[in-house]
Formats: C-alpha cells, structure tokens, sequence
C-alpha cells in the first residue's frame, strides 16, 4: 500500500517518489544521503522487474488487487521493495 501511495502521491519523479515515502515513515526531513542507497536500489530492482514482467505482476498486484488504470507493474514492483525496505527501517520500527 505505501508504494502504491508512493506512486499515487509523491510526485513524478523516482526521486519524489522515495523521498515522500520516506519523508511518510520517518515523519521527518530527510537529507539527500539518505535517499541514494533507495534510489539505486529502485532503479536495480526496475532493471530486474523490466526483465521478469511476470514475477513484477506478481508482486505488485497480490495482495492489494490489480494496479490502477496507467500503472505499470515493473515500476510498481520496485516501489513496492523500497516501501517494504523502508517500513524495516530501524528508525520506522523504533520510533520514541
């Protein structure tokens, strides 16, 4: 659900997209240093999920049901493994 609202809300760009939903889990300003590991993660999980559509289909549709209209399934697929790296963050998990 959080990549989907990634995709929905943060923008146009990879780059607004990760940023929102980090800046959506930590509930703080982020810096740029932070967003590096996730934008290279996103941009080698893209190059894998372009390669394997089925295995994008897959991940992206269960458990939430297909994608909205003009969605493609590759790109929601990464998203969908920056999100889940993103809500394991130890600052997500250990927030007080």
């Amino acid at each position: 659900a959080l990549a989907r609202r990634m995709m929905a809300e943060g923008g146009e760009t990879p780059d607004q997209r990760i940023a929102f939903g980090l800046q959506a889990v930590l509930l703080r300003k982020i810096t740029p240093e932070q967003l590096e590991p996730l934008k290279k993660l996103y941009a080698s999980e893209l190059e894998y999920y372009t390669a394997h559509p089925e295995k994008a289909t897959e991940l992206a549709s269960k458990p939430l049901g297909p994608l909205s209209d003009g969605a493609l399934a590759p790109q929601a697929a990464a998203y969908t493994v920056v999100a889940n790296v993103l809500l394991n963050l130890d600052a997500f998990l250990n927030k007080g």
